[in-house]
């Protein structure tokens, strides 16, 4: 019997497909974080950093709280909101996963004003700080030369503090930077940054608001095992470091807060992160 053509090519599309999702489901995902409890049934145990977890894997949460970041070739994922403590099919799960919230990961605007470009860095209520903090500012449209400067001001065990935090290229975020006098602060209090053209005639003088954010520091080594996990990850499946980058940054947003690009960039550089590892 002849089969139609038509036919032929629906069974070709068909097969394709097939040999697509069985691709997809043989693929599997590195664990970069766990928070609470998480069981693998194929492990027979708590799932912790750096393991593999398997499509096929059930993975019981023992509360609804618990959560896992997994990263693969595809991107980071974070699985959360689990009702039960019932084991779920691994895949099942990934259908619902956090991503950090789109509206804040939408391309803005370009900026006409010098004063906006660096407004935009500290837009967020609450920024990630790595390092020293270091933001850099282009000196050709805004001028940092004495008498200009950027200042930091916040309160702290109800006393105003005002920190001259530039330099003649940027400024400085750091909590060594911001908090050397109250060391060992378990909570931040909001800051302000602002940009004086004369910060020793702040009256007469142009001042521009720079931003008003609680900045969020962390256990930076830990963050270094964390993202050590997604960059070979993602090392071992060839893929660019700028595709690495954005990774690292998407993992950033959904476990801690918002970070600002340039500081990641500079704490990956000085840790040596993408260059070593």
């Amino acid at each position: 019997m002849i089969i139609p053509k038509v036919k032929i090519l629906v069974l070709i599309a068909l097969w394709g497909i097939t040999f697509q999702l069985k691709a997809q489901i043989s693929t599997s995902f590195t664990v970069i974080k766990v928070s609470g409890k998480v069981v693998s049934k194929i492990l027979n145990r708590q799932i912790k950093s750096g393991d593999i977890v398997k499509p096929d894997d059930r993975l019981i949460f023992d509360t609804k709280d618990a959560y896992v970041h997994v990263i693969n070739a595809e991107g980071t994922k974070t699985i959360r909101n689990i009702p039960d403590n019932s084991p779920r099919e691994f895949m099942q799960l990934m259908q619902t996963f956090l991503s950090p919230d789109s509206k804040n990961k939408a391309t803005r605007g370009v900026e006409n004003s010098s004063y906006e470009k660096i407004k935009s860095v500290l837009k967020e209520d609450t920024l990630l700080i790595l390092g020293n903090g270091y933001i850099s500012i282009d000196t050709t449209e805004t001028s940092l030369h004495k008498p200009a400067g950027v200042k930091a001001k916040f309160s702290v065990n109800n006393e105003k503090v005002s920190l001259l935090i530039s330099t003649e290229t940027g400024y400085h975020l750091g909590k060594e930077e911001l908090f050397f006098k109250t060391p060992g602060m378990m909570s931040y209090p909001k800051v302000t940054v602002v940009y004086y053209e004369d910060i020793g005639d702040p009256i007469h003088k142009a001042s521009v608001l720079l931003g008003s954010f609680t900045p969020w520091y962390i256990d930076e080594v830990e963050l270094q095992k964390e993202v050590k996990i997604i960059i070979k990850s993602l090392n071992d499946s060839k893929l660019s470091n700028d595709h690495i980058f954005k990774e690292i940054t998407s993992y950033l947003w959904s476990e801690y807060a918002a970070p600002i690009p340039e500081n990641v960039k500079g704490w990956l550089d000085g840790n040596e992160l993408l260059i070593k590892y």
